[in-house]
C-alpha cells in the first residue's frame, strides 16, 4: 500500500468506533508475519509478509502447513 502523505505510518493505533478509517496498519499487524514501511518518492509504502495457507486437498485435508 502505497501513501502519498509525508507522515510515515508508525504503529497501528486503535481508531474510534465512529472513525471511518484508519484501521489498515491494525489489519495488518494482525495478519501479517512481518511488515515495515519505506519511505518513496510518493509518500512511504507499507510492506506486509501474509502466510497463506494450502487449498484442501481432495478428502478436504489441508496438502501442508502455512509457510
Amino acid at each position: 500500500m502505497t501513501d502519498e502523505s509525508h507522515h510515515c505510518a508508525s504503529v497501528p493505533d486503535l481508531p474510534g468506533v465512529e472513525q471511518e478509517n484508519g484501521r489498515g496498519l491494525l489489519i495488518i499487524d494482525t495478519l501479517a508475519r512481518r511488515w515495515g514501511q519505506r519511505k518513496t518518492d510518493g509518500g512511504f509504502t507499507v510492506w506486509a509478509e501474509i502466510a497463506v495457507r494450502s487449498a484442501p486437498g481432495p478428502a478436504g485435508q489441508p496438502t501442508g502447513p502455512a509457510e
